[in-house]
């Protein structure tokens, strides 16, 4: 709604939001089918997390640096991540969350748009293709 006056918009962008949380100092345990469990003693993991992302960095084992899907929210200090290559670590770590890019449409009726102080409708296809199709 009452997107401001600008620069032509070229493309529609969705994503998942997830909230943010950064963390330091956590625990990585030890994988199970690429399944590996991360605490945090601060307790900051919330249940909308899931199926979000979550970015490691600093870690000492190499294979605990990236991003990682979250695949289950566990409880306000315990989450499982899908890191194949994990190792079990206890470190100072940080970690932050991100919200996945779900979509990205650059082609379409009415794009580019040029906004001018109005709102801007987005009309999804009724039809087999909805917002998108695989």
């Amino acid at each position: 709604t009452s997107v401001p006056s600008g620069a032509n918009l070229e493309s529609l962008v969705l994503y998942k939001s997830v909230p943010s949380a950064t963390g330091t100092g956590d625990t990585l345990g030890t994988p199970s089918s690429g399944i590996q469990n991360l605490t945090d003693a601060a307790a900051l993991f919330v249940a909308g997390m899931e199926r979000g992302y979550i970015v490691i960095s600093g870690a000492s084992n190499g294979g605990n640096n990236g991003a990682f899907y979250i695949v289950k929210y566990n409880s306000t200090s315990s989450i499982d991540i899908y890191n194949p290559n994990g190792v079990s670590e206890t470190s100072s770590f940080t970690w932050v969350t991100e919200s996945p890019l779900l979509a990205k449409i650059d082609s379409g009726t009415g794009l580019p748009v040029t906004p001018n102080g109005a709102d801007i409708s987005v009309a999804w296809d009724s039809g087999a293709n909805k917002i998108f199709k695989l």
